[in-house]
Formats: structure tokens, C-alpha cells, sequence
């Protein structure tokens, strides 16, 4: 699995003075733009070899190029996934189904809400 993006692409004549994150929008049209920006800030899409900012304008000519590493994608069923931003793990409907199911399967485990018990012991 190729687990990079690289891609190549010449400013032409028609976007000469373009914002640097429309002109990407155009000519890399397989990805939206404002995965397009995220890319530009951090120096994954740059312009003759330089990083810019979205809103800077491209001349005609300019090589814009993509190398960004892509995330994994899941190739199986998924349980549950984790938020590291609110430091949580959710349940997917997979999950839900797993364990409200009929029957027990010994390899699955779940924790208690830790915060329920100690609330249930202090009372």
C-alpha cells in the first residue's frame, strides 16, 4: 500500500494570480480545499519548492507539488474508536451490536465507567 501522496502540477495561464488554495482546489480537484489548506500550512504542498500560505498568489508556471503521508485506512471491522482530543473511547455501532448480542464471547472484555463506582461507593 502506498501510503503517500505525490503529486506534481503547473500553474497555468488562466490562474495566473490565483489565492494558492484555489488554484490547488482546481488542479488537484480529487481532494477538497480545505484538506488542501491543512496541507499547505504545514509545508506538505509548496510552490517551486517553497512553503506559502493559502491566500498567497501563484504565478503562471509555479510547480505546485504534494508529497503528504496519508492516515491508514481501516481494512476491518471496527469496535470502537479513540478521540485523543477529548481523551475518550466511542463505541461504533459494530461495537454496540458485539456486546448487547445474546450469548457471551470469553475474548471480549469491558470496562466499568469507573466514575458510576466510586459515585455508587461514596453514597
Amino acid at each position: 500500500m502506498n501510503d503517500r501522496v505525490k503529486l506534481q502540477a503547473s500553474v497555468p495561464q488562466e490562474m495566473h494570480g490565483s489565492r494558492l488554495d484555489q488554484a490547488a482546489a482546481e488542479l488537484f480537484s480529487q481532494y477538497s480545499r480545505s484538506r488542501l489548506q491543512e496541507w499547505i500550512k504545514k509545508g506538505a504542498l509548496l510552490v517551486d519548492g517553497q512553503q506559502c500560505r493559502p491566500r498567497d498568489k501563484v504565478l503562471s508556471g509555479a510547480d505546485l507539488r504534494i508529497v503528504q503521508k496519508m492516515m491508514p485506512e481501516a481494512d476491518e471491522t471496527l469496535f470502537f474508536t479513540i478521540d485523543e482530543k477529548h481523551n475518550s473511547i466511542n463505541l461504533t455501532e459494530k461495537g454496540i451490536d458485539l456486546i448487547t448480542q445474546d450469548g457471551e464471547d470469553t475474548t471480549f472484555f469491558i470496562l466499568p465507567d469507573i466514575a458510576i463506582e466510586i459515585n455508587k461507593l461514596e453514597q
